[in-house]
């Protein structure tokens, strides 16, 4: 290839990597750089994992909420969350809702792991990560 062909190249891939610049919205990466996450495992009083339990992660400020389910190996994953003070909620069926309050800062990993307890999912039980 004549060396003018190189030039158009690298002269055409430089203009997209800086159009691309431009196509990616601000809020995307605000939301990166102002958000962390939620990690944890769920198990049972026996100390073995449930999968299929239902998480939802209340902002409480906003009131905004952020769900997943518990993958087939216990854990599970929220990630991208705002800062702030939040309300986890574990619920499965046979088991009494779990209650946990943490908070996530910026660019951390905030680990909240719950041990469900036997019982009607009218009760309680509350703990502070």
């Amino acid at each position: 290839m004549p060396a003018k062909s190189f030039r158009s190249i690298g002269l055409l891939a430089g203009f997209l990597l800086l159009a691309s610049l431009f196509l990616v919205p601000p809020t995307v990466t605000w939301a990166q750089l102002s958000a962390g996450e939620i990690v944890g495992t769920v198990t049972d009083p026996s100390g073995a994992v449930l999968p299929g339990v239902q998480i939802e992660a209340t902002h409480l400020a906003t009131g905004q909420r952020f769900s997943t389910t518990v993958t087939a190996v216990g854990n599970f994953l929220l990630s991208a969350v705002p800062n702030g003070d939040y309300r986890i909620l574990a619920k499965r069926t046979g088991f009494q809702v779990s209650v946990t309050e943490t908070s996530v800062f910026t660019c951390r990993t905030k680990t909240v792991n719950v041990q469900q307890v036997l019982g009607t999912s009218t009760g309680q039980g509350r703990g502070k990560s």
